[in-house]
């Protein structure tokens, strides 16, 4: 449910990161961006996510 609330790329990036072992360094060369910009999609990402639990559980 969470995850459904995201954009597809920042879907793409957590479901690499987490569930499949990829590297941010792949990501980047994947979707054809700096390492440094799947930084910062991962860091605003969890934050979204936590917001969207903190909502979810309260």
């Amino acid at each position: 449910l969470a995850l459904s609330q995201l954009s597809e790329r920042e879907r793409f990036v957590i479901e690499q990161l987490f569930w499949d072992g990829w590297t941010e360094a792949e990501i980047a060369q994947e979707l054809g961006i700096s390492q440094q910009m799947v930084s910062k999609i991962k860091g605003k990402t969890l934050r979204k996510l936590r917001e969207i639990l903190k909502e979810l559980l309260s």
